[in-house]
C-alpha cells in the first residue's frame, strides 16, 4: 500500500526499525455503504518513532488520516503551502490518494512521535441520497469531506476542548488493536465512524466546515471510481469485457473511464481486477485444499492451464509451488 518515489532519480532507503517501528496493526478491508456513502477501510495501525530518522517520500493508492498522539515530527509534501508542517498533539493529516509526502522527526531521549495511521477509501454521492423536498439530513461524514475532500485541506489543528473529546476515541482505536480478537474489523470500522463524526462535529461548529452536502466537481468522479473499485473487489467482474460493462454501470464511457481510474489509483481497471483475482488464488490456495483445477473454475477460468499461466505471471510462482510454498 505504498509506493516510494524517486528523488533525484534514487529510491530513498526505508527507514530502520529501531527508530520507526509499527508496534500493531490491522488489514482489512472492511467495507460500509449507506445512502450515497462508501467507506472502505483498510489499514488501522500504531506507529512510532524515536530518536531521529525519515520515512521516504512516498504515497498511498487510498486516503491516509494520521492523528498525532504524542511528540513532535514534521510532515512535508509536494504542495508549495504545506511544506515542512510541524506535526503535534491535536493535529489531524488526511492525504488523498496519490497524494507525495514525507515525514521525519528528531527526538530527545525518552521522547516518542506516536501516530494513528488509517488507510481507507470514501466516496459521497449526493444524486445517491434518496433526498425529498423539506428532508433534513445529519451526515456525519459530510463537514469531514467538505474540509479533507472537497476543500483539498491536508491539515486540522483541533482546539484543546476538542482534542480531549477525541484524542480518547483514537487512543481507544489502539488500544483494540492490542486485544487481536475475532471481529476485531467490525469494532475498528465503528471507532474508526465514531473518530470521523468527532472531527466533523468539531469542523461544523467552529464554522471550517458547512455541513451542507458537498457537491464538488470531482465529488462524482471520485464516488463513480470507488463504486467500481467495490465492485471488483466483491463481484468478481474478470471477463473479458468487464471494463466495459463496469464504465457502463457507473456512467462513464469505457475510454474516459480507464483513464480516470489508471490517474487516481496508478493501473488500469483491467490491471487492477487481475490483482484482485490473484490475491483471491493465493487466498484459495493457501486456505483451502481445493485442487487448482477447482480454484480456477472458481475464479471463472474456463481452462485451467490459461489461470495457472496467469497465476505464474503475476505472483511469481506455479499455483501448485505456491501452495507447497504455503505448506513449508
Amino acid at each position: 500500500m505504498v509506493e516510494r518515489v524517486p528523488v533525484n532519480g534514487r529510491l530513498q532507503e526505508w527507514p530502520s526499525n529501531t527508530v520507526r517501528y509499527i508496534s500493531r496493526s490491522w488489514r482489512g478491508p472492511v467495507y460500509f455503504q449507506a445512502e450515497g456513502v462508501e467507506f472502505n477501510l483498510r489499514y488501522i495501525a500504531r506507529h512510532e518513532h524515536i530518536d531521529s530518522g525519515f520515512y521516504p517520500r512516498h504515497y498511498h493508492p487510498h486516503t491516509e488520516l494520521i492523528a498525532v498522539l504524542d511528540g513532535e515530527g514534521v510532515i512535508d509534501t509536494d504542495r508549495a503551502e504545506c511544506r515542512n508542517i510541524a506535526a503535534r498533539p491535536g493535529d489531524i493529516f488526511v492525504m488523498p490518494p496519490r497524494a507525495i509526502h514525507q515525514t521525519s522527526w528528531k527526538l530527545m531521549k525518552g521522547e516518542c512521535w506516536r501516530l494513528l495511521m488509517m488507510d481507507f477509501d470514501l466516496g459521497l454521492d449526493v444524486a445517491g441520497m434518496p433526498l425529498e423536498e423539506g428532508d433534513q439530513v445529519e451526515l456525519a461524514f459530510s463537514p469531514f469531506y467538505e474540509w479533507f475532500m472537497a476543500g483539498s485541506e491536508i491539515q486540522l489543528t483541533l482546539d484543546k476542548t476538542a482534542w480531549s473529546r477525541i484524542e480518547p476515541l483514537a487512543r481507544s482505536l489502539l488500544g483494540s488493536l492490542d486485544q487481536q480478537e475475532y471481529g476485531q474489523g467490525a469494532e475498528l470500522l465503528a471507532g474508526t465512524l465514531r473518530l470521523i463524526a468527532h472531527i466533523s462535529r468539531y469542523l461544523r461548529a467552529s464554522g471550517q466546515a458547512t455541513g451542507q452536502l458537498p457537491i464538488a466537481p470531482g465529488l462524482s468522479r471520485q464516488a463513480s471510481l470507488l463504486k467500481a473499485r467495490h465492485l471488483m473487489d466483491h463481484r468478481g467482474w474478470f471477463d473479458p469485457g468487464c471494463v466495459g460493462r463496469l464504465a457502463r454501470e457507473v456512467g462513464m464511457t469505457e475510454s474516459h473511464f480507464v483513464r480516470e481510474f489508471h490517474a487516481v489509483y496508478g493501473v488500469t481497471p483491467k490491471q487492477y481486477s487481475q490483482q484482485v483475482l490473484m490475491r483471491r488464488a493465493c487466498a484459495l490456495l493457501r486456505n483451502s485444499d481445493l485442487p487448482v483445477k477447482d480454484i480456477a473454475e472458481r475464479l471463472g477460468y474456463e481452462d485451467p492451464s490459461i489461470f495457472s499461466r496467469a497465476f505464474t505471471r503475476g505472483v511469481g510462482l506455479s499455483p501448485a509451488k505456491f501452495r507447497r510454498q504455503g505448506d513449508g
